[in-house]
């Protein structure tokens, strides 16, 4: 609180007010509003204290920078002290400092916005993975029965456009937490040694990468082939901060967090895996750095960039139980560190195994139950290439229908959300007891969903759109 007079004297101003502007009491009382203020803030705050002088007191928000040299808000009410004639004597001054609670509020909103923009996102995949599904699928099939020079002018580039449409759906979902993850022990060590070895031959040749991979380090519980993406993701904008050329690093260590960790941030005490990619390139400034997580936001130049990049690392370290950190500095580079958590088991050696190219159907029956017609004729035509004789049905009451009347249906296909009182985990349940020994592959486009009280059905078996023969070929052989 402070007391000026008509002619802007400090008359008395209270220990806080004073140390708003870096002074002691006795160095504000006595002196003038400019003394105090200097002549810019004061010019800033000239109409409401004119408003005020007359008569007519001002509440008003002030954003300014304190004397620590960081930006403030305060909240300011000018009261005016009427003399006996009615005139103004002077105005009381009171300053509330709201700089935490404003920087709150902000909080708050950012959350809510990225939380709509996470339900938004997984909302449309399911759309957006049965339209994949079908462009995915006919593009492959379609390529299959084209002559070469037809599928390098115009299918190749097409397909793709069509990869890359999917990988922008994983990217949004995985910036919203709800990309389907299979984490297992990795280990980093090997996985940032690999990675480092193919960047090394992908790079431009002004580019150095390093590896300083700790071999007798933790394993993280993490999903390998989202952990890839993230570290691909990192060294791509490290080469674009890198133009004329520079060092590109990668470094791992374990860490242990305590409750009560100033490094503990939003997680929770325990044993974390940290990877570390740095680059020696331009730095990104401060006002743009507390934005580089946020969804499409990109400083690359229109069409260079989708800003998903740093979106879906963060997305995919959070849905993993971790967290990723970013620090820069203008001139001298970045450094972005992933904490994972700690694997309990050994790591995860053996990769996956490539489905077989043969045919797989042997000329046995599939009932295959998707409301979508498109992606049913799509998911049709690749069970014909794989040999399976397809009974269509559009929906459960349909395929019901058939299971009673068909008994030879040696495999359901199944969509697991469908139009009626029975999904696809309800119909594959009264599969099995009409058709025991039936085999059930489950689709879906939907981002999360769980088996519930079905606790017989494989995961294995559960193909998420959009995909393509190759991974119906796969689960079909599992």
């Amino acid at each position: 609180m402070a007391y000026v007079d008509q002619d802007l004297v400090v008359r008395f101003a209270n220990k806080r007010f004073a140390a708003l502007f870096g002074k002691s009491s006795d160095r504000v009382v006595g002196r003038s509003m400019r003394q105090v203020l200097g002549a810019k803030l004061l010019g800033t705050l000239s109409e409401p204290i004119e408003a005020a002088l007359r008569g007519h007191g001002r509440t008003f928000e002030l954003t300014y920078v304190d004397a620590k040299g960081t930006a403030a808000i305060t909240r300011n009410e000018l009261v005016p002290e009427y003399g006996e004639d009615g005139g103004v004597l002077g105005l009381f001054v009171m300053v509330l400092d709201v700089t935490e609670e404003k920087k709150g509020e902000r909080a708050v909103r950012e959350a809510q916005k990225m939380s709509a923009i996470g339900q938004l996102a997984g909302g449309l995949a399911h759309d957006f993975n049965n339209l994949l599904t079908v462009i995915v699928g006919n593009l492959a099939s379609l390529r299959e029965r084209m002559d070469a020079a037809v599928v390098r002018e115009y299918l190749d580039p097409t397909i793709r456009a069509s990869h890359r449409g999917v990988e922008v759906v994983r990217r949004l979902l995985a910036f919203a937490r709800q990309q389907p993850l299979e984490p297992v022990a990795v280990d980093v060590a090997q996985l940032l040694t690999e990675t480092a070895q193919l960047l090394r031959r992908s790079l431009p040749g002004n580019i150095r990468v390093h590896c300083e991979a700790a071999a007798e380090g933790w394993p993280a519980l993490v999903d390998p082939a989202q952990l890839e993406s993230a570290v691909y993701n990192l060294a791509i904008n490290a080469r674009d901060a890198m133009p004329e050329g520079g060092s590109l690093t990668f470094r791992t260590s374990c860490q242990r967090l305590h409750d009560g960790d100033p490094s503990l941030g939003g997680l929770t005490a325990g044993d974390y895996v940290s990877i570390e990619v740095s680059d020696d390139g331009c730095g990104i400034p401060a006002e743009t750095l507390e934005r580089v997580f946020e969804p499409f936001f990109t400083t690359k130049p229109f069409g260079s960039g989708s800003g998903l990049g740093l979106s879906m690392v963060l997305g995919f370290a959070r849905q993993s139980s971790g967290d990723a950190r970013i620090r820069s500095q203008v001139g001298k580079g970045t450094r972005v560190t992933l904490l994972l958590p700690r694997a309990a088991d050994a790591p995860t050696l053996a990769r996956a195994s490539s489905p077989p190219a043969e045919a797989l159907g042997k000329g046995r029956l599939v009932l295959l139950v998707e409301d979508n017609e498109d992606v049913r004729q799509t998911v049709r035509r690749h069970l014909l290439d794989l040999g399976y004789q397809v009974l269509e049905a559009r929906d459960a009451e349909d395929a019901r229908s058939l299971l009673s009347a068909v008994p030879d249906v040696a495999v359901l296909v199944s969509d697991v959300i469908m139009p009626g009182q029975v999904g696809g985990l309800g119909l594959a349940d009264e599969a099995r007891r009409l058709v025991p020994g039936i085999k059930i592959v489950l689709m879906s486009g939907f981002t999360s969903w769980s088996a519930g009280a079905y606790d017989w059905f494989d995961e294995s078996l559960l193909l998420r759109k959009p995909f393509g023969r190759e991974e119906l070929t796969r689960v079909l052989s599992t």
